[in-house]
């Protein structure tokens, strides 16, 4: 009389098999998950700034992207009626993000932790109507563990470029 069906050792080696592809498979699926969470993140930013300069062309009104606290905890795009770069009450807000986990971003732009249009497209400092030093500086978009990320530099323009970064340019 035959059975069908496996032996213990049949299974024991399946297994085993399974564990092994299993091991060498992970780190690429995780190194592609971080990967995806900077992509869309950079994404959202780069459209967030795109859409404040945007509007602030085409409201013909300075328009600010103020990060809560940190830029990874979220940001806020509001119309600055008043020039001073910070959101007071009767102010527009066109945009509200919330927090992004397993991101950090950081900014470098000199003299400012927001980024301000002003009617033509050009980013400025808030503080004048129309005026206000060139903002021009760089984010740095990358995985809150050691990988690649991505760095978006703001020209004296308004206009937004990206670089691909590894590791080491993260700092993580």
């Amino acid at each position: 009389m035959k059975l069908n069906g496996f032996t213990l050792i049949e299974l024991l080696i399946t297994l085993c098999i399974l564990f092994l592809l299993i091991t060498i498979a992970t780190p690429n699926f995780l190194k592609q998950i971080r990967k995806a969470q900077v992509d869309s993140s950079t994404q959202k930013l780069v459209d967030a700034i795109n859409t404040a300069r945007s509007q602030a062309v085409f409201r013909n009104q300075r328009t600010v992207l103020l990060p809560k606290q940190e830029w990874h905890h979220g940001w806020i795009l509001f119309v600055d009626a008043n020039d001073d770069g910070i959101k007071n009450d009767g102010e527009l807000l066109i945009l509200e993000t919330a927090e992004i986990k397993n991101i950090k971003i950081s900014d470098y732009i000199p003299g400012v932790n927001r980024i301000s249009f002003i009617s033509s497209g050009e980013g400025r400092q808030p503080g004048r109507e129309n005026r206000g030093a060139i903002i021009m500086g760089s984010i740095k978009v990358c995985p809150d563990t050691p990988g690649e990320g991505v760095k978006l530099v703001l020209n004296s323009g308004g206009r937004l470029r990206s670089e691909k970064i590894n590791s080491d340019e993260c700092g993580v």
